[in-house]
């Protein structure tokens, strides 16, 4: 081995040693979720959204979950899913009941795909 070959195998070590190779990450797609709510003024309102859940590799979600977060957030008024902060609210929510199931708890992330009025 030359001394720049030797070099080289101490830099790849050094940074493998600095940056542990972490587990691959997965993402797992969640059922559509439509949600059908009314505003104060009467008029009605669809609004579909679309997530994935980051978790480790070879992580499951059971299909119920998107039926447990829609339960949830159709509880919220039209007026709250309006907010600029909606997303972050639908993310926690999300995050909280994923993580309630079994194998949930591995969840690192609800990441919101599709946010859309209809």
């Amino acid at each position: 081995m030359t001394p720049r070959h030797k070099l080289a195998a101490f830099l790849l070590a050094a940074v493998f040693w600095a940056h542990p190779v972490q587990a691959i990450e997965t993402y797992v797609k969640l059922q559509t979720i439509v949600l059908e709510v009314w505003d104060q003024d009467g008029l009605f309102h669809m609004v579909v959204l679309e997530m994935v859940v980051a978790m480790p590799d070879n992580g499951r979600i059971n299909k119920s979950v998107s039926f447990k977060i829609q339960q949830q957030l159709q509880t919220y008024p039209y007026e709250e899913l309006q907010k600029p902060e909606a997303a972050a609210m639908i993310k926690e929510t999300a995050l909280d009941i994923v993580r309630a199931e079994p194998d949930g708890a591995r969840a690192r992330d609800v990441l919101i795909n599709k946010f859309q009025f209809r």
